[in-house]
């Protein structure tokens, strides 16, 4: 029976796994998982591969409550890859750490391009003074601003 500390290490890295898939160091993840599942072996190496670029794909199409139900399951099937692969080499604990702070430390990262922001975190929308705060606008935005009291308006 696998440790209750490296059964928890497997369930983090089955999220991590999911949660890989949508970030910019996918590549690194999967070849990564490939080399501790493949265990030297180059096809079986290529197998795993080839099964995580399958469940990425079957996420990919999905949207909404699908996704979230489908990455579960994922993230539960990699959990329990994971922890055989624990129970049977427990030395690979430290590759999956380091895979699971690869993920949470690309998960940090946010970057926008011209004309647009970018948020890792809540996101409090104010607006003031006749502003306007939204998160998209297409088109134009009129606002009926008060004329600022001045000198010959007070």
């Amino acid at each position: 029976m696998l440790p209750e500390a490296l059964s928890a290490l497997a369930a983090a890295g089955g999220t991590a796994v999911v949660s890989a898939m949508a970030t910019d160091t996918w590549e690194s993840v999967k070849a990564g998982l490939g080399r501790m599942f493949g265990r030297g072996d180059g096809a079986r190496a290529a197998a795993t591969e080839h099964r995580l670029e399958r469940a990425k794909a079957e996420l990919a199409v999905l949207s909404g409550v699908e996704l979230e139900r489908a990455g579960d399951a994922q993230a539960a099937a990699w959990r329990t890859r994971l922890a055989d692969l624990l129970e049977d080499h427990p030395e690979v604990a430290d590759q999956v750490r380091t895979m699971i702070a690869q993920v949470q430390a690309s998960k940090a990262t946010v970057t926008a391009g011209d004309h647009a922001v970018a948020v890792g975190g809540d996101v409090t929308m104010e607006a003031t003074g006749g502003g306007v705060a939204a998160v998209m606008i297409e088109g134009s935005v009129l606002t009926n601003r008060p004329p600022s009291p001045g000198p010959d308006r007070a």
